[in-house]
């Protein structure tokens, strides 16, 4: 099992498309006009960061709801899996609202139709161990599904590596539903990095998620 594989993920950007690069700096934020459904989060200027490593979307406010779908998780009627299951994605998707100010906050649900959903399924690769689609209202996120793939942990649902591997890609799959499209290439130091070992965000990822939300608009980046 190749490590480096769990990171391969696809985006699909439907009702929109993420916005051509354009300029801008923390200078400009004060002079935005902020639309009434839209929220900042705190101030920009956090540094480490890899945000010009990678184009950063955002959703437009928090919390923002999640569904978790284990009809088809494979095993989950097998001794404490299915606890391990639910209990691993939750904790995934919390660990982003480390990053403060409300950012990331998540309410789990009891039906489908929510902003997010995870679910077990096909991923495009066959190594790859999970895969984000995402639907965008304007210049912004409004529905984001994770894949992670069945295949892959029916291998695992009989393991001791489980709750591991379920922590590492569901955490690194919540860091491109809320904010991240594509992935840092020289920031080693991130669970968004491909084919990181890490669990939880590290303090570069907050602050990238930090700056992704101390604007009104942050698809604007790289910038030039």
């Amino acid at each position: 099992m190749k490590h480096s594989t769990l990171r391969i993920c696809s985006f699909v950007f439907l009702l929109g498309a993420l916005a051509s690069c354009g300029g801008g700096s923390n200078s400009e934020k004060s002079s935005q006009v902020i639309p009434s459904d839209v929220t900042i989060y705190g101030s920009c200027g956090n540094t480490p960061n890899y945000k010009n490593e990678i184009l950063i979307s955002r959703w437009k406010r928090f919390p923002i709801t999640l569904y978790v779908d284990l009809s088809n998780a494979p095993g989950v009627d097998i001794g404490n899996n299915r606890s391990i299951y639910r209990n691993a994605i939750l904790y995934s998707a919390n660990n982003w609202s480390s990053a403060g100010n409300g950012i990331g906050a998540i309410i789990l649900v009891s039906t489908p139709d929510a902003d997010i959903v995870v679910r077990f399924g096909s991923t495009p690769t066959a190594d790859s161990f999970g895969s984000t689609s995402v639907v965008f209202d304007g210049n912004y996120k409004k529905k984001a599904t994770i894949n992670l793939n069945l295949q892959k942990f029916s291998t695992l649902s009989q393991t001791i590596y489980l709750d591991y591997w379920l922590k590492i890609t569901t955490t690194h799959e919540m860091g491109h539903v809320l904010m991240a499209y594509g992935h840092p290439v020289s920031t080693r130091n991130s669970v968004m990095f491909q084919g990181s070992s890490i669990e939880g965000p590290t303090l570069e990822d907050l602050n990238t998620i930090r700056e992704a939300y101390c604007r009104v608009d942050s698809q604007s980046y790289p910038n030039p």
